[in-house]
């Protein structure tokens, strides 16, 4: 039996006494969201650990449109338009020849727009703001189709500033100028782990440009903490919450790579997780790397209908098929120990009709079969052999804990030959027992 890992122990004793790990557990992503605005807007701040905190994590989302003297960070903004975080630059020669008054006039009409009093101003800083979108990527897993539909955000333009005529009638007044982001004056960061960029490497295509969390806390951790200083504790703290975290993910790297390539998480850490939290961030990503490393032909199950549920116990992976007619989805699905074959509507219920389990148990037997595996079925408690989630029906045999990579993926490539192979207008006899009211 295996044991609770070293690396587990020692990060949740650590954690255990880490107040700002506590602070973050009501909205684990969306704190580190935060914490990094926070950190990036000091950079005129008068403590000089903090400015320079700031100006070292400047640099790692610094717009890529050329600038002689380079850029500041003006502002950061904070889940405006489904952006997890936009970092408003100014080129660092305009932003240093501008009064304060001015400055902190500008920082908040991208908060709070309001008619701006020096509009001259403005017009000559115009097309000088360049900007940073950040998809954060802490604890969930990128997705291709939401950083398409954010990179059709910014092709489409959002106006941050539309400076009107300043006359009396509101509804004839026309615009004098916008500032507006847009694809020539944005660049785009995914921040996530090196475990999450490495493994899904395909979405940083341009324009999505990778930052990773152990950059971060490299910053940092280089910091010249006094630790006598409250602010400074407080980074201390959060700079090594973020090592624990990320040493969390090295041990998942770790574990399918080197221990003996097997499939899933040791349980017994993931019990020594969950007395702290976490265990739900380590099981997300563990079950989303293996899901990367199961390799099955595109043309069989398409990337779309690969994915990962997470139960409050079990990460969940899904092979799933969709019928010609969409009303029926079926597939393979692994869950904690259970290799299973499955069957539900997608758009209506089942009828109530007493042929509908032979029906079904005929489907998942011919599969078995095909699949060498007819004899391990496991056996049910209800009268029909059936396994039910409401309209959800499976069927299971049993797998050990000790699988490894290659081992489910041979059984799950077995599966889905199978059902490729089999009849389809068999299956087709599924769909008369489907209630379309």
């Amino acid at each position: 039996m295996c044991e609770v890992s070293k690396t587990v122990k020692d990060v949740v004793n650590k954690l255990r006494n880490n107040p700002v790990f506590y602070m973050s557990l009501g909205s684990k992503e969306l704190f580190h969201s935060n914490m990094l605005a926070w950190l990036l807007e000091s950079c005129d701040s008068d403590d000089n650990l903090l400015s320079e905190i700031a100006k070292a994590l400047a640099k790692l989302f610094m717009p890529k449109q050329d600038s002689e003297n380079g850029y500041k960070v003006l502002t950061v903004l904070r889940e405006k338009n489904h952006f997890d975080l936009i970092i408003v630059f100014l080129p660092k020669d305009d932003y240093d020849s501008i009064n304060n008054e001015d400055l902190l006039e500008i920082k908040d009409l991208f908060l709070n727009y309001k008619q701006p009093s020096n509009i001259e101003l403005l017009k000559k800083l115009q097309n000088d703001f360049r900007f940073a979108v950040v998809e954060n990527k802490f604890k969930s897993i990128p997705n291709k189709e939401q950083l398409d539909k954010y990179n059709n955000i910014i092709k489409n333009r959002i106006c941050f500033i539309d400076v009107k005529e300043p006359q009396e009638d509101k509804k004839r007044r026309n615009t004098l100028f916008s500032i507006v982001l847009n694809e020539e004056n944005t660049t785009r960061y995914l921040m996530a782990p090196k475990l999450v960029l490495d493994n899904f490497a395909e979405l940083l295509e341009c324009p999505w440009l990778p930052v990773r969390y152990e950059d971060i806390r490299d910053v940092l951790l280089r910091s010249k903490i006094d630790t006598d200083n409250f602010t400074a504790t407080f980074i201390n703290h959060y700079a090594n919450f973020l090592k624990n975290m990320l040493q969390l993910t090295e041990d998942i790297e770790t574990n399918l790579e080197q221990r003996d390539n097997h499939a899933f998480p040791n349980q017994k850490d993931i019990r020594e997780l969950s007395k702290i939290r976490i265990h739900d961030f380590y099981e997300k990503l563990w079950f989303n790397v293996l899901l990367n490393k199961i390799q099955i032909s595109e043309e069989k199950v398409p990337k779309k209908n690969k994915g990962i549920d997470y139960s409050n116990t079990w990460g969940i992976l899904n092979f799933n098929f969709i019928n010609t007619a969409e009303d029926l989805v079926y597939g393979v699905q692994i869950q904690q120990g259970q290799f299973r074959l499955f069957v539900y509507p997608n758009k209506h219920k089942w009828k109530n009709d007493e042929y509908l389990p032979k029906t079904i148990k005929d489907y998942f037997s011919e599969i078995w079969k095909m699949m060498g595996k007819e004899t391990e079925v496991c056996k049910t408690r209800t009268k029909d052999g059936l396994c039910n989630y409401g309209n959800f029906k499976y069927q299971y045999i049993k797998i050990y804990n000790k699988i490894t990579i290659a081992e489910l993926t041979e059984m799950i490539k077995s599966a889905v030959d199978a059902i490729c192979d089999y009849n389809k207008t068999d299956l087709e006899k599924l769909r008369q027992y489907l209630d379309s009211k």
